[in-house]
Parts: C-alpha cells; structure tokens; sequence
C-alpha cells in the first residue's frame, strides 16, 4: 500500500498525466511526470474513511472506556495512498463505490444487504456493527468489559462506542411518528430506549453519558450504576 514504482521513459520528453487501472479492477496506478524523461507510478489502494471524531477525553476512568481506547486500541492508520475518501451522497448512499464495488453504506460481509450473520459492515465510517442491540443487564463496568468479551458470528474485539461513535448511526431525518432515530434498514429499532457509550461525564465522573434516538437526537446521563441500558457494539475495520 502506497508502493511507489520509478521507471524511465524511452526517448525524450516527460510522461503525460494519466492513471492506469491495475488487474484487480480497484487499485489504480496514478502516473506524474517526474521530468527528464522519467515518471512515477504511485499504487493507489484502500478507503480513507471518515472516522468519528474523538470526544476529547483525556482520562480513563475504567479499562474500555473511551480514553483506554485512544491509548489502547486507536483507529486502524488509513492507507497511505488511498483510492479516494468515503463521503455520502445521503445517509445511505456513498459518493463512490466502496470495497465490494457497489455505492452501499450498510452492507454485509458480501457486499450485499441479507445480513444474515448479525454483523453490518458500515463502508462510510469504517466499522462492523451489531445488528441488534446488545442488553446484558450489567453496571457501566462491567458492561463495557462484557463488550470485549463479544463473538458474534466469529468476530471478535467489538467494543461499546463512545459518544461521537454512537451518534454517527443516528438518522436526524427521520420524525417521531416514523420510530427512533435508528429505525432504518438494517437496524429497524422502532423504541426509543436510549443507548449507553462509553464516555464519562467529564465534570461528574458518577455519570456517564447516552444518546438519546428521539427526533434529533439527543445527549443525555445516567449513573454508572445504571443496569437498563443497551448499546449497539462496534469495531473499526
């Protein structure tokens, strides 16, 4: 990834700007001149997708939680040269083609959208999902330990999202009669039950904070002895 190959140019003059498409049918060679008869063709592979951003938090305040991630387990480096940056065109509709070759935001592991196997591959922000919402009756604690623990059609290493993570799945286009902010294929959940995260109230470390999936959206806070909530599991590609 990011390969960059020097050739030379038989006779005079520079190479024209041009950009050949490798055998694999998506990885591209991007042709510049270099001058003096010579060029470069730099491999171009991969997405560069849109991550969340971070909350800003700078202290952990138990193992997975927020901050234990930047530390611990940051985002996968994107590709050094990459085809071209995830962007949407709306909320379910990428710009340009992702991985598997289709426009998809939400897809499975196929590219295709059965999600037959519980997991939905999210091409815009660069993470597998849970299909369904993840209750263990649990404290915050335990909760976000019990995230690590979680295999879900043989994957592994999913975590509880933080605040800025969990609002990036939220449709602020659709109105309350239509259900909650995440009733949208493939997710299709019509209640209102607001989602754990696992960002600490920074003032009041009691408290940790959830999103609400009303019109909107919304941020709200819960003691970290609170056991109802539910979340939906994540990890980075």
């Amino acid at each position: 990834m990011g390969e960059v190959i020097r050739i030379q140019r038989k006779g005079t003059g520079n190479c024209p700007p041009a950009t050949i498409l490798d055998s694999d049918g998506v990885s591209t060679f991007e042709v510049d001149s270099g001058g003096n008869g010579a060029c470069t063709l730099a491999l171009k592979s991969g997405i560069a997708f849109c991550r969340a951003q971070l909350t800003g938090a700078t202290v952990s305040h138990d193992d997975f939680d927020d901050y234990w991630h930047v530390l611990n387990e940051p985002y996968p480096a994107d590709p050094t040269n990459p085809t071209h940056t995830a962007s949407l065109l709306d909320f379910f509709t990428l710009n340009e083609n992702n991985a598997h070759g289709n426009k998809f935001r939400y897809v499975d592991e196929n590219g295709l959208q059965v999600f037959g196997n519980g997991l939905v591959y999210d091409h815009y922000r660069g993470n597998i999902l849970s299909l369904v919402e993840q209750s263990d009756g649990l404290i915050w604690s335990l909760k976000l330990a019990s995230a690590k623990t979680l295999v879900i059609n043989g994957i592994s290493g999913f975590r509880m999202p933080n605040i800025k993570e969990e609002s990036t799945l939220h449709n602020s286009g659709l109105i309350p009669s239509q259900g909650s902010t995440l009733n949208y294929f493939p997710f299709n959940i019509v209640n209102f039950g607001a989602h754990v995260t696992s960002t600490t109230r920074p003032d009041v470390v009691t408290n940790v904070l959830r999103f609400e999936p009303f019109f909107g959206g919304g941020i709200g806070l819960d003691l970290k002895t609170t056991t109802s909530r539910v979340y939906i599991a994540f990890k980075p590609f």
